[in-house]
């Protein structure tokens, strides 16, 4: 499967809260797999797209510093 990570790792790696890492996911910002065990299911995120996230939300942060400073 690689190197999945769970909701609450993506969200302290995107400084996010789960929630929001929830709400990507429905969205589509972020993509996750289902893992069925029994008596509940977790959803898992490839690491890379969540650093690959992580650095276009920072390059946008700078892009708007500079274009507001």
């Amino acid at each position: 499967m690689g190197d999945m990570i769970t909701a609450s790792e993506a969200a302290s790696i995107l400084g996010v809260s789960r929630v929001t890492v929830w709400k990507w996911r429905k969205r589509g910002i972020l993509h996750a797999s289902e893992i069925f065990i029994p008596g509940s299911r977790v959803w898992v995120y490839a690491k890379k797209e969540v650093e690959s996230l992580r650095r276009r939300r920072a390059r946008n942060r700078v892009k708007d510093a500079l274009n507001n400073g």
